[in-house]
């Protein structure tokens, strides 16, 4: 691994954790992911393994996706409550409002869960291109917090997951590393 990609990479992955922040919390999540989508792509170039980038671009779209649909569903609600004028109209609404937070919590689960696969397969692949073991651990860690978001528990397993990823990215050898190791030996 080159010394800018794994910078971008733990800087991305810094940001990422960051993004439970409140008010800037989406614009570190965005440049997280920007930031970790150009390091991933220089290590799925270098690795000639266009797997690993397919894979990550396909969970951050997949992601933010899920979360934007969330987000919208989530102020369409507030909104159409907010309009309510009288106690009649307040039984149709909510029956309509239930089901349509219902489609979209179930929307954002499924993606989250297949965000999550692919994250998993993306950083095994990295841990194992790396012979660094946090890379896998962290990637598993994100795809089980992803299934336990609906306890909510989730949130945290992922969140630790990015924490893992940005570590896991400091502490990996680069190639000039790696090079002046095999040399002493």
């Amino acid at each position: 691994m080159n010394d800018e990609a794994k910078l971008l990479g733990g800087v991305g992955s810094a940001l990422l954790a960051l993004g439970i922040t409140p008010y800037a919390g989406i614009l570190f999540t965005l440049a997280g992911f920007i930031l970790l989508l150009i390091a991933v792509k220089q290590i799925s170039d270098k690795h000639n393994d266009k797997n690993i980038f397919r894979n990550f671009l396909t969970g951050t779209i997949l992601n933010l996706t899920g979360i934007a649909i969330a987000l919208v569903a989530a102020t369409s609600t507030l909104l159409n409550l907010s309009s309510i004028s009288d106690i009649d109209n307040l039984t149709a609404l909510g029956i309509g409002t239930l089901i349509g937070i219902s489609i979209a919590l179930l929307t954002l689960y499924v993606a989250l869960v297949i965000s999550g696969l692919l994250f998993k397969r993306t950083f095994n692949s990295i841990g194992k291109l790396t012979n660094n073991d946090l890379f896998s651990l962290a990637g598993n860690l994100i795809f089980w917090g992803s299934l336990a978001t609906i306890i909510l528990l989730g949130g945290i397993l992922i969140w630790v997951g990015w924490i893992l990823i940005a570590i896991a990215f400091f502490t990996t050898e680069t190639n000039k590393d790696m090079t002046e190791t095999a040399t002493i030996l």
